[in-house]
Order: C-alpha cells, then structure tokens, then sequence
C-alpha cells in the first residue's frame, strides 16, 4: 500500500512490454552469452510471484534464445492475466 492505495499491478501487456524495454537496452550493453543470462533473468523476475510461475521460471531458463524466452514470456503472462480476470469477475459475482 503506498499513502494509502494499493500499489498498481501491471497487466499482462505491461509486463511484455517492460520486457522489451530492457532487452533493448541491455542488447547495447550486453555481448550475446552475457545478454541472453541477463534476459533470461529478467523475465524470470518478472513472473515471480504470478500463479505458476516456477513453470515458467524453469521453461524460461531453459531456453536458449531470446525468441523462445519472449514467447514463453508472453504465454505465460497473458495466460496468467486471463485466470486472474476470470477469478476476479467469479468474486465479483459471488
């Protein structure tokens, strides 16, 4: 809670986002073996704390380019995103 308001959570396209951002400023920085580790790192940051993210962690450190680690990125956080709407609404209603 920040002065007394919940602290925004981004949403799945954010997070994608944020994602690219940081690829695109460590690609400048980064030789590719040190590059593809610190990306890897990243998007596992930015699952953590999400439904199912240790599955994702380990599929995300298993790839070995940053198309795979981008796709399964954005799978899993759009996924995770539909099931928390989904549990949202169910509350909602309830």
């Amino acid at each position: 809670i920040h002065d007394g308001r919940p602290v925004p959570v981004p949403d799945a396209d954010e997070r994608i986002r944020a994602l690219q951002i940081f690829r695109d400023g460590l690609r400048e920085t980064r030789e590719d073996r040190r590059f593809i580790g610190r990306f890897r790192g990243m998007a596992c940051r930015l699952v953590k704390g999400m439904r199912g993210a240790a599955a994702a962690r380990r599929a995300i450190g298993a790839a070995s380019d940053v198309a795979a680690v981008e796709a399964i990125f954005a799978d899993f956080v759009q996924e995770a995103s539909a099931h928390e709407s989904t549990r949202k609404s169910a509350l909602a209603v309830a």
